[in-house]
């Protein structure tokens, strides 16, 4: 073959492999084109303010570590109260019904307890007469002694046989009735359980029923034994009832703190109790089960989300980055880390300063499924 011929089959085959590699870098560019179009959510403003969407500049900054645990809220020591009774009968509530989680109020009567029909009569009547009769012997004895017709040593017998009478019937004022005695809750709050049941026969100090303040209670997290070390870098917590999953508490904006860490496990578990006290500010059961996210140290220079802005797709998580126009959003997909129960740091996927929708997520994400805004009822996840 000539040089000539060599020289234009060279040339044609260079031109041929420019033009595949042209080619494909143009495919290749309406692939990415493609990929991102699909990716990007356009709302009209009225499809935006129907679905209350909203955007907030997500910038590094402090982060709380934290370690999720579970755990219960009880009533805090001192704001709780036994009502027992005060002499052996029948039982009959004063109201209709005792229920749990009935409002009462310090000294009210919620109960009578009848002794008509025990064996010997009734024993808060007896009293009763057995005291006046020591108050009349003793106001003899004071007559008698004043004019030194008995003896001191016998003044004194009857004074104390007064007094121990006058014990024993309980002073009855505001605690008993005719044919019985009455039983008062001794704070004002809620009925915590009722024990005893109308008609039922009780004896003295049995136990009627539990009154709580629920002004104070305590969260009472489990911590397995495995985080000890950590123990002691707890200051705060974050937790979630099990009845309200959407309502988010801190112990510290309710006026709680760390009452106590414990050293030892609890009997029968492999967890360690980390107690803390707080006022009932809000709609918090006493008894309820909680999830708690136990918060630690703080670590600066942390980007991080509102988890309320995460979306979820076959364990894969995303959120909506808001790009030129104020109602175009792209889908983006993020790398996760540490959750406190709140906010969730952001490892990859997003920069410093982007706008990231964190109101009306679920709507845009259907939107982005549909083509179309949902209803503006539709609820979050």
């Amino acid at each position: 073959m000539k040089i000539k011929d060599w020289t234009i089959l060279l040339f044609a085959v260079s031109f041929a492999a420019l033009f595949c590699a042209c080619s494909n870098s143009e495919k290749h560019d309406d692939a990415e084109h493609a990929e991102h179009e699909e990716n990007v959510v356009v709302l009209s403003h009225e499809q935006a303010e129907a679905a209350g969407v909203k955007v907030a500049a997500i910038t590094v900054g402090d982060f709380q570590e934290s370690i999720r645990v579970s755990g219960q809220v009880m009533g805090a020591q001192g704001d709780e109260a036994v009502i027992v009774a005060k002499s052996t009968g029948v039982l009959n509530f004063i109201k209709d019904h005792i229920s749990e989680g009935m409002p009462v109020r310090n000294g009210e009567i919620i109960a009578g307890i009848s002794g008509e029909t025990v064996v010997g009569g009734d024993p808060v009547a007896a009293a009763i007469a057995d005291r006046e009769a020591k108050a009349a012997a003793f106001e003899r004895a004071k007559r008698l002694i004043a004019d030194t017709i008995i003896s001191k040593k016998e003044y004194e017998r009857i004074e104390a046989e007064y007094i121990q009478a006058k014990i024993a019937a309980g002073s009855t004022k505001n605690s008993s009735q005719k044919g019985g005695s009455v039983v008062a809750s001794p704070l004002t709050g809620f009925v915590k359980n009722v024990i005893a049941c109308e008609g039922e026969y009780v004896q003295v100090g049995q136990v009627i029923a539990t009154v709580t303040r629920s002004c104070n209670l305590q969260l009472r997290a489990e911590v397995p034994e495995k985080y000890f070390s950590m123990m002691n870098s707890f200051v705060d917590a974050n937790f979630v009832m099990s009845y309200d999953a959407k309502t988010v508490y801190k112990v510290s904006e309710l006026n709680g703190h760390l009452a106590s860490l414990g050293t030892t496990l609890s009997e029968g578990t492999s967890s360690i109790p980390v107690t803390f006290e707080f006022e009932n500010k809000g709609n918090v059961i006493p008894g309820s089960f909680a999830d708690i996210w136990l918060l630690g140290r703080i670590r600066s220079g942390v980007l991080a989300v509102p988890t309320e802005a995460l979306t979820e797709e076959q364990g894969a998580y995303f959120v909506y980055v808001q790009l030129d126009h104020p109602n175009e959003f792209e889908k983006r997909e993020v790398k996760l880390g540490m959750h406190n129960g709140t906010h969730t740091e952001i490892i990859s996927g997003l920069k410093n300063g982007e706008n990231v929708v964190v109101n009306g997520v679920y709507q845009v994400k259907l939107a982005s499924a549909s083509g179309s805004i949902p209803e503006a009822h539709s609820h979050e996840h």
